[in-house]
């Protein structure tokens, strides 16, 4: 669903994460996107977890996720950063410990996600189009809704996933949590998809996988029961005798096979599950801190100047301050539009941006070098306070101040692939 994503393209610009790996020939995103591919089928033809390819073939695929992300950072979407530590902690731990590893990390997920959206900002605005989007999805409406109440059916959604966190952590309460996230998926579901904000495939394919997932992560039993009906059905009627010759299989096989560093797939869950604490401080990104549909996290609004733009694009003169600029060239005046990067990027790619400032100066430098006119600014927008909503905000004019800014404010790369 999102395969360009994963190629060289050039209908979006590329930033990477580290400048260097900017310089590499595309022939490189090529053979990443082979390897993963490849390792996928290697990984699905192995069913035995004590397979030496079957491991290897899940860190292959992990390795190469990081690589395209050190190219292009807009690579690190929250679902490719979840499958990547999922195949690393498939691949180094036995199978009960990756499946209490796994619980935890999916545990962590709903934490952080539900922390990040109880704000001012989520509940005034993110969360109240969720809200309507579901209701009308339903044949309903929100316009009668007062304020207040918008509010607190808002709130209502983070609370709601916190305690799917919460409830899951424990045995006792693994059951009622499972049926909360299954319904807050699929409420999500209808939020998101085609009766409500009509969402990207991607989107909703990975609430499809969130139900699947922890159907086999938090039912106990019910998935192996469900295969033993389907085998039974197909006319395995030795499956019991199947499955011990499996099992003497991957004993044997274990004889052979060096023990797995576990000790590593545990540091990768706990290095995932608390290092999105760093967020709020501004030491962690977003969505690796699995802050999906928050509200609060810094933003960029891109503002391109040009002659060209408005005879071709029809500018909204709306969008922009009264005190913005005006810039007046040599007999005529310069016009503006608002660049609207995530809709570029969604048509583009099938995805939305990466929500980070560093990738949007990218962007917006991109869009510089390519202007006809070479007149980009930008008003670089900081998080919103989580009581009140408000933003600082910084206004930086033409390229050479947005790259001055870019270089004294980020340790990584903020500074697009130009490929001629």
């Amino acid at each position: 669903m999102t395969w360009r994503l994963w190629t060289p393209q050039t209908v979006f610009p590329q930033v990477p994460l580290i400048g260097l790996f900017g310089f590499l020939p595309t022939w490189v995103e090529w053979l990443l996107a082979g390897v993963v591919a490849i390792t996928l089928l290697v990984a699905a033809s192995f069913k035995t977890e004590a397979s030496y390819y079957w491991r290897l073939s899940l860190l292959a695929f992990s390795g190469s996720v990081g690589l395209f992300v050190l190219i292009d950072q807009h690579r690190l979407q929250p679902w490719a950063y979840q499958f990547a530590l999922i195949a690393v902690v498939l691949s180094l731990a036995r199978p009960r410990t990756s499946l209490q590893l796994l619980r935890w990390l999916t545990i962590s997920i709903y934490f952080h996600s539900a922390v990040s959206k109880l704000d001012y900002s989520f509940v005034h605005t993110h969360g109240q189009q969720l809200i309507s989007a579901l209701i009308d999805s339903c044949g309903l409406s929100t316009s009668r809704w007062d304020s207040e109440f918008k509010v607190g059916t808002a709130l209502l959604l983070p609370i709601g996933e916190l305690t799917v966190a919460a409830g899951l952590a424990f045995r006792r309460t693994r059951v009622f949590a499972l049926a909360g996230a299954l319904v807050m998926h699929l409420m999500l579901l209808l939020a998101v998809g085609p009766l409500g904000l009509n969402h990207k495939p991607p989107v909703l394919f990975w609430n499809v996988f969130f139900i699947v997932q922890n159907i086999f992560l938090f039912s106990g039993n019910l998935p192996i029961a469900i295969c033993r009906r389907i085998l039974n059905s197909l006319g395995k009627a030795n499956l019991n005798d199947e499955c011990m010759k499996d099992a003497s299989n991957a004993v044997s096989e274990r004889r052979i096979t060096p023990p797995k560093p576990e000790y590593l797939a545990n540091a990768v869950v706990i290095i995932a599950a608390i290092s999105p604490l760093l967020e709020p401080f501004g030491y962690f990104d977003h969505w690796p801190s699995w802050a999906v549909y928050a509200s609060k996290p810094e933003r960029i609004r891109i503002y391109v100047y040009s002659e060209a733009a408005r005879r071709q694009l029809n500018p909204i003169h709306q969008t922009y301050p009264d005190d913005f600029p005006v810039y007046i060239g040599v007999g005529f005046k310069y016009y503006m539009y608002e660049r609207n990067v995530n809709k570029w990027s969604l048509d583009a790619l099938n995805v939305p941006a990466y929500p980070q400032n560093r990738f949007y100066l990218g962007v917006a430098q991109h869009l510089a070098y390519e202007s006809p006119d070479k007149i980009v600014d930008l008003v670089f927008e900081y998080p919103a306070n989580r009581w009140t909503g408000d933003r600082e905000s910084i206004l930086l004019t033409g390229i050479k101040e947005i790259e001055h800014f870019a270089e004294n404010r980020f340790i990584l790369n903020t500074r697009p692939i130009r490929r001629k």
